[in-house]
C-alpha cells in the first residue's frame, strides 16, 4: 500500500465514522427529512449511498433547531466519498492495464476501455494513471517523472 492509498483509506474511514457518529450521509438525510429514507442503502454500499445522496440531497430540509447545516454538510461528505471512489477506480483501472500488458495485450486493445482513439492515447493514459498513483498528496507529477 502506498502513501496515497493509505491517505485515501483514512479519508473513507473518517467519512464512514462520520456516518456512524451522526454527521454522516444517512443521519443528515434523516435530519433533512428525506422522503425516500426507507430506500437508503447500507453504509457498506458506497456507490448506492452516493447515488441516493445525489438524488435526494438537494431535497433535504434544514431543521430549525439544528446547529448543523444539513444540506451543506451532506454535500461536503458526498464530495469526499466521490473523490475516494474516483481514486479507487483509477487505481483499479491501472491494475487492470498492468495485468493486461503483462499478459501480452497490445495497447490498441485498451483504446475503447480508456476512452481514447489510438494506441498512443492508451499508453499516455496509462502513464497518467501511473503518475497519479505514485504521487504524494498535494504533489503534481507529470507522467514523465513517474518512471
Amino acid at each position: 500500500m502506498n502513501f496515497r492509498t493509505a491517505v485515501s483509506s483514512i479519508r473513507v474511514v473518517n467519512a464512514r465514522s462520520q456516518i456512524g457518529n451522526g454527521l454522516g450521509t444517512k443521519t443528515l438525510h434523516e435530519l433533512g427529512d428525506d422522503r425516500a429514507l426507507s430506500r437508503f442503502p447500507a453504509a457498506e454500499e458506497l456507490f448506492l449511498v452516493l447515488e441516493h445522496a445525489q438524488r435526494w440531497g438537494d431535497k433535504l430540509a434544514q431543521p430549525e433547531n439544528s446547529p448543523v447545516n444539513v444540506i451543506g454538510e451532506a454535500a461536503v461528505l458526498r464530495a469526499m466519498l466521490w473523490q475516494y471512489l474516483r481514486e479507487q477506480a483509477d487505481a483499479g483501472q491501472l491494475k487492470a492495464i498492468e495485468t493486461g500488458r503483462a499478459a501480452g495485450v497490445p495497447w490498441h486493445h485498451f483504446t475503447e476501455a480508456l476512452c481514447v482513439t489510438s494506441k498512443q492515447g492508451a499508453y499516455q493514459k496509462a502513464r497518467r494513471l501511473k503518475a497519479e498513483d505514485v504521487r504524494e498528496p498535494g504533489e503534481r507529477r507529470a507522467p514523465e517523472v513517474a518512471r
